[in-house]
């Protein structure tokens, strides 16, 4: 009884370990392949942090060059705009040269007509000189011939008033002669006639010689206050002339290129 007890352990025991060894074996296999698993995962892991490092070096490749991309747009917008905003002031200074070519064209025959203007001007105006020097030249010899009248006039005034007083003299010896004496003969008186006559005549000639003066003084004043007008209106053009010149020279520099 007690050796079947035994045997009855002893097979119990082999049994047991027995299973134990099956479980022990089967829990180094499951062991096993868990470290396989494990390491299996690790690798995976590893790879998968490995091509997470790598999609984030190139998610950064990438950024950068996006920010490359997009500093190339803008400066590629940068130009566009200026080329546009260049664009309009090429079109607005075609525009303003256009106005400036008008104006020009306009100024240009302004020019020519203010020239020929300019150049008749010039003539009258010589014209005008040589007809005011013509009579300057008249006016002279008729102040020298009216001084010569003049001095004429005044001693033929001043015999007149000797005559004068001899006739007044003869007059009143007249009065007071005696009837018996013979009055005395006309031919004596005569000369006193003669000479009131050239009286006369002088101061005639000279009031025609202070008409004529005065009437050539008139024209000569006339003719220099024409000659001051127009030399005023040259003064004028020339003037104008310069402004505009200066205003042509503005205009080129500021709107041609």
């Amino acid at each position: 009884m007690p050796w079947d007890a035994y045997e009855s352990y002893k097979e119990a025991g082999i049994a047991s370990r027995k299973l134990f060894h099956e479980k022990m074996t089967k829990l180094k296999r499951e062991l096993k392949e868990t470290e396989e698993k494990l390491n299996k995962y690790k690798d995976e892991t590893t790879a998968a942090r490995w091509r997470e490092h790598n999609a984030k070096l190139k998610m950064r490749a990438m950024s950068e060059e996006m920010g490359e991309i997009e500093e190339k747009i803008r400066r590629i917008e940068d130009r566009i705009a200026q080329k546009n905003s260049r664009r309009k002031e090429i079109a607005e200074k075609y525009r303003e040269n256009l106005r400036v070519k008008q104006v020009w064209e306009g100024f240009t025959s302004d020019i020519e007509q203010k020239m020929r203007e300019l150049h008749e001007a010039q003539q009258h105006t010589m014209e005008v000189q040589r007809m005011n020097k013509g009579l300057s030249k008249v006016i002279t010899v008729l102040e020298h011939k009216i001084e010569k009248a003049e001095n004429r006039a005044s001693k033929a005034s001043d015999r007149a008033f000797v005559l004068r007083q001899k006739l007044a003299v003869h007059r009143h010896l007249t009065e007071r002669r005696p009837e018996r004496l013979a009055q005395p003969d006309e031919k004596t008186l005569a000369p006193m006639s003669e000479q009131e006559a050239k009286i006369m005549e002088m101061r005639k000639n000279l009031k025609d010689a202070v008409l004529r003066r005065r009437e050539a003084e008139k024209k000569r004043c006339a003719l220099q206050r024409k000659i001051d007008i127009m030399e005023q209106a040259l003064q004028n053009y020339k003037r104008r002339n310069l402004e505009f010149q200066v205003s042509k020279r503005e205009l080129l520099s500021s709107n041609f290129y």
